[in-house]
């Protein structure tokens, strides 16, 4: 999951997304929020997408492999890797332009999802 900044000629796809002429990625979070007691659109449309009604134990090889994946994503695009309660408290969501509302919808959703410290 990340932020990403569209421009260009942009078509909204409904509460589903979106499609730019041009992105550029600004961030990858670490958190992994399909848990259902967490609150929000975000976690809504993400357990719709993924089908995921659990938690994951983040102990397993396939949630290491995932993270190992996604630092060397963040590295390959050069983009900071945070948890969205992070992004939220330094200000780099606000600084990325997201609106006040949905930072702190993050930093609340972020504050109930994993990992917290990385591995």
């Amino acid at each position: 999951m990340g932020l990403i900044a569209g421009w260009g000629t942009v078509a909204l796809h409904d509460g589903e997304g979106f499609r730019a002429e041009w992105a550029a990625m600004k961030c990858l979070f670490t958190d992994r929020p399909w848990s259902s007691s967490i609150p929000g659109w975000l976690a809504r449309w993400w357990r719709r997408k993924t089908g995921r009604t659990d938690e994951s134990d983040p102990g397993t090889l396939q949630d290491r492999r995932h993270w190992h994946a996604l630092e060397g994503v963040a590295e390959r695009y050069a983009v900071p890797l945070v948890s969205l309660e992070t992004a939220a408290s330094l200000g780099l969501l606000s600084e990325l332009g997201v609106p006040s509302d949905q930072i702190e919808e993050a930093r609340n959703l972020g504050a109930g999802s994993w990992p917290r410290n990385g591995w």
